[in-house]
């Protein structure tokens, strides 16, 4: 189980895709995200990364402000797959 504050995991997110970023946290691209969502981290959007590695022009979003607080931290964990 890994804790991450807001502001490392908008970090983490905003330096390679989230694709990547999932695995090496042992967990799905899709769960990762609901991770972010849930902690009001902006994602970048479909096409970014594409985007980027063609040298064409790409907005980062900022992290919005949250007041301190639990939310602030959160842990994350990876999802086991589970055998049919």
């Amino acid at each position: 189980m890994t804790t991450l504050t807001r502001e490392a995991l908008y970090t983490l997110v905003w330096a390679e895709p989230v694709r990547k970023v999932a695995a090496k946290l042992g967990m799905s691209d899709v769960a990762f995200k609901k991770y972010c969502v849930r902690g009001g981290v902006p994602v970048p959007e479909r096409g970014y990364w594409a985007k980027l590695a063609a040298g064409k022009r790409v907005t980062q979003i900022p992290l919005p402000h949250r007041d301190p607080g639990p939310l602030n931290r959160g842990r994350i964990s990876p999802v086991r797959a589970t055998q049919a």
